[in-house]
């Protein structure tokens, strides 16, 4: 060309067209001369590369054998389990991906951005080996949801810079279960626990996970609906362990799962309505000759408490449960406030007094005690107790004399009329 009409094409692209793999290894070289005196210039040599076939890139499929989906399946590992963030180690999809190439020549990237993955001159991701996550910025650590994040793949032949058709894949961060705090469950009269039932209170994504329940003994509960303790006269109480585990992460090692404990209580107190009043019936013990000042003051024998205890129980077994008080009141007001300080001592003898529940009744000529009984499970954070009158102590009046003696002289009749 004439250098004068023609510009320097130096730094001009060398297009080649009808390109074939029968090309590869084709020298090139750039002449450069004088016109004047055919000075010549010759360059060094330029290689054509031609691959015969585009770098592959294997696409990633959950159901192949020779596929780990720990690899890009993981359980939220943050700092607190709860961020919706993870890390991955990368390379471990390397050779999956590149599949039967030669890892020496073919180079597997990772992108966030499909248009980099394309772009030579991008790098990509920069720690494949410790890669974490950026969670969505919607997402909330006290409502935990699972993450995905879509990374793309780029194959590229380190001789020939040609790279495989576009693939990605989705890294998948799965929720670790996220406990509520639950009070201990307390039950009262009803000795079957719905384990079941408390599931939407141990976990705020209850519904898309699976709840194992285990006794005190380690051995796993089969039926967590119908649960009853083991030995509720010995304790009522009983700790439960719960591993609960997210649904998503099934089949991954390890799961995503966390375990917590719940204490069930259970107490007994409706006292059956059929349950009889018993009387107790003793004679006024005045000194006074002519049975003057009588109060109704008398002493019962303390047997009185123990027997009715005995029925008690006995009509219903369930207050043979620990941690079951049945205890004596004077009236239904007593019973119900259970305060220590009018507590009957059933323990000892017991003398009637004036006060609550006693009363004096004029047309019977005696005196009438009411008994109450309250039945209680003290164990209870939330009081669960029952009341119920099952006694009345009768004190019977005695005949109040004008004088101790009478004379009556009778003269001439032997019939006294008296």
């Amino acid at each position: 060309d004439d250098p004068a009409t023609t510009p320097d094409t130096t730094s001009k692209d060398l297009t080649f067209l009808n390109v074939d793999s029968s090309m590869n290894g084709w020298r090139f070289y750039a002449t450069v001369y004088s016109d004047g005196v055919l000075c010549e210039l010759g360059s060094s040599p330029a290689v054509l590369n031609v691959e015969a076939t585009l770098p592959t890139a294997k696409a990633i499929d959950l159901t192949d054998l020779l596929f780990n989906e720990n690899w890009i399946i993981k359980c939220d590992n943050g700092t607190d389990q709860y961020d919706g963030i993870s890390s991955f180690d990368l390379s471990l999809i390397d050779n999956y991906i590149r599949d039967t190439q030669d890892p020496a020549v073919f180079e597997v990237s990772y992108f966030l951005d499909p248009s980099d993955a394309l772009d030579l001159s991008k790098t990509g991701i920069t720690n494949p080996t410790t890669f974490t996550n950026t969670p969505d910025a919607a997402y909330d650590p006290a409502s935990p949801t699972t993450q995905t994040l879509e990374l793309h793949v780029r194959v590229r032949n380190i001789n020939s810079n040609c790279i495989a058709d576009p693939m990605s894949f989705e890294l998948t961060i799965n929720t670790v279960p996220l406990l509520v705090s639950l009070p201990d469950v307390e039950q009262c009269n009803d000795t079957v626990f719905d384990l079941e039932a408390l599931q939407s209170t141990l976990s705020i994504n209850a519904a898309t996970e699976t709840f194992e329940f285990f006794d005190s003994s380690g051995a796993l509960i089969t039926d967590p609906s119908t649960y009853e303790l083991p030995n509720p006269s010995t304790s009522n109480e009983e700790t439960i362990s719960v591993i609960i585990t997210s649904n998503s992460s099934a089949g991954l090692t390890p799961v995503c799962n966390t375990s917590t404990n719940i204490t069930l209580k259970l107490g007994a107190c409706d006292i059956p309505s059929a349950f009889p009043v018993i009387d107790e019936v003793l004679c006024e013990t005045s000194t006074d000759p002519l049975g003057g000042g009588q109060d109704g003051y008398e002493t019962f024998d303390k047997s009185i408490f123990t027997n009715i205890e005995a029925d008690l129980i006995t009509a219903e077994p369930l207050f043979g449960i620990f941690g079951t008080d049945i205890s004596f009141y004077r009236s239904d007001v007593d019973a119900t406030a259970g305060v220590a300080t009018t507590v009957i001592d059933k323990t000892a003898d017991y003398t009637t007094s004036a006060g609550n529940g006693f009363t004096e009744n004029a047309a019977e000529n005696r005196w009438e005690q009411e008994i109450w009984v309250r039945v209680e499970n003290t164990t209870f954070a939330t009081p669960c107790f029952d009341i119920k009158q099952v006694a009345t102590l009768y004190i019977n009046k005695l005949p109040e004399l004008l004088t101790p003696t009478v004379d009556f002289n009778q003269c001439d009749l032997g019939i006294f009329n008296l």
